[in-house]
């Protein structure tokens, strides 16, 4: 009952645990821009990046190998990923941040809610996420109510 499942939620792996959504930080990373093209042409994350602001946010990372990669979580939480968001410096990023400054934040504000109109990968997986956690909630919920009823 407590085993993880990782969900595959438009490209980006993510599993929820107490209540907290976790995306998989190479996916974040990708999408979020902190990438270049290497000499063989591959997109390439910049590890080295993304440990240094995870370690500026207090996330735990080692630094103990030689590769940035290894040395940083496979999964972020929800939080984490917002605020990796609004350090990045690119344009992927910087739409993100005007969306979330300039529209969900008022939105939410003045409505108490915001409705979304075309989600970004990352917000589907969390919203899904959420989804698939509150139905699991009702249907525990039923099922403790039931055997109640019968004990």
């Amino acid at each position: 009952m407590n085993e993880l499942q990782i969900l595959n939620i438009g490209g980006v792996e993510c599993y929820e645990k107490d209540g907290t959504a976790y995306l998989k930080l190479e996916a974040v990373a990708r999408g979020l821009g902190f990438t270049f093209i290497a000499k063989s042409g591959n997109e390439v994350v910049r590890w080295n990046v993304v440990h240094g602001y995870l370690k500026d946010l207090g996330v735990a990372t080692s630094r103990n190998g030689s590769c940035y990669q290894e040395d940083c979580p496979e999964f972020i939480p929800e939080n984490i990923f917002y605020r990796l968001a609004m350090k990045a410096k690119n344009e992927v990023s910087e739409k993100f941040q005007a969306k979330v400054a300039d529209e969900i934040i008022p939105s939410i504000r003045k409505t108490g809610g915001y409705q979304i109109q075309n989600m970004s990968k990352e917000l589907k997986a969390i919203l899904m996420l959420d989804q698939k956690q509150v139905e699991a909630d009702e249907r525990l919920t039923k099922l403790e109510n039931a055997m109640k009823e019968v004990i």
